[in-house]
């Protein structure tokens, strides 16, 4: 009888099929947190503020940027490495992803003194300090991830999705000042979180290493392709919202922002599968990757036709619940047809 050999197989119960269920859900769980987001933000919020969140959704999407590809870097150095030598690893480059940021928010305040516009300060401050509470938690998940523990990363984005909500709705926010700090609050206490996985891994696994020193710049050769592929797609998806925010008034761009959030599971989906995927293929010798990851496809394929099955539930609730963003709807149906080529090419 022929051996199955593990990694011949993306679907091992004891491996990547295990890890996509695990993580899967707890993005799912996260994703339905961001769709109650659409239900409850707009009926707080009038139509202008509400279109100036969405403008702020679009650039939050890069914030990535700042990071520099130190986290995709570190993911990279983690891959198949033991915990205790990732958490030891953890600590030295998340004291240098603060210190990029904390010199970021500096410069944001002292942007801040000099600009006219009450919103563009507040855009600009809210900006830097969302990068340094969410790329904190990205790097967290990312060691969190390499070291196997799919379960406390999963808790990272159930954390600054639903805190959000849970803040927002016991707070009754209705200026975009106080949203935006919410929105900060939740990805700050998700990377504390985070950060307390991590310190768990190392206190539970033994203390020895092979690993050489980390070194900055490595970090950020080896993580900037990484980088550079995710903001591609991330601007494949979301370049449309960036030109109707230039050339739409804010009221009318608050329907498009709304529409664009169709894209919530679909992103959900790509987080879930392109880290549980990049995770397993890097252990892998590379004749046999695409094979493995040819099986996400089919996964990709079968989640969009379910996908497709509530949206016409969806349209139903907004009609119901928040009838000024139902002239949407149309723009939700014809985002939708993209979703599944964006998240294969993104995987």
């Amino acid at each position: 009888m022929r051996t199955k050999i593990a990694s011949d197989s993306w679907r091992g119960a004891a491996t990547a099929g295990r890890d996509l269920l695990r993580f899967g859900i707890a993005i799912s769980i996260a994703a339905g947190f961001s769709a109650v987001q659409v239900f409850v933000i707009p009926r707080l919020l009038d139509v202008t503020t509400y279109g100036q969140y969405r403008l702020f959704l679009v650039y939050v999407g890069y914030i990535g940027l700042t990071q520099a590809g130190l986290s995709d870097g570190a993911f990279l150095r983690w891959v198949g490495r033991a915990p205790s030598e990732i958490g030891r690893d953890w600590r030295t480059i998340n004291r240098w992803l603060l210190l990029m940021h904390v010199a970021l928010v500096a410069v944001a305040l002292l942007a801040s003194l000099v600009l006219p516009s009450a919103n563009v300060r507040l855009f600009v401050v809210a900006l830097a300090a969302c990068a340094l509470c969410a790329n904190a938690a990205t790097l967290a998940a990312y060691a969190l991830q390499a070291s196997g523990d799919f379960s406390r990363a999963g808790r990272v984005a159930i954390l600054s999705n639903g805190l959000f909500v849970g803040l927002v709705l016991l707070a009754g926010a209705r200026t975009l000042t106080s949203v935006l700090a919410l929105y900060v609050a939740a990805f700050a206490v998700a990377a504390l979180y985070g950060a307390w996985g991590i310190t768990h891994l190392r206190a539970s696994a033994p203390t020895d290493s092979t690993m050489e020193p980390a070194n900055f710049k490595n970090l950020v050769r080896s993580g900037s392709p990484v980088l550079g592929a995710s903001l591609a797609a991330a601007l494949a998806q979301s370049i449309d919202r960036v030109l109707v925010s230039i050339f739409s008034p804010i009221a009318s761009f608050a329907l498009y922002g709304f529409a664009s959030t169709a894209s919530v599971a679909a992103a959900s989906a790509t987080q879930a599968l392109s880290r549980v995927a990049l995770s397993h293929a890097a252990r892998r010798p590379e004749h046999e990757r695409a094979t493995f990851l040819a099986g996400y496809f089919d996964v990709i394929a079968t989640g969009y036709g379910a996908a497709l099955l509530g949206l016409p539930l969806f349209e139903y609730l907004v009609a119901a619940h928040i009838p000024a963003y139902a002239a949407a709807l149309p723009i939700v149906r014809a985002l939708t047809l993209g979703l599944p080529f964006w998240v294969a090419t993104h995987v």
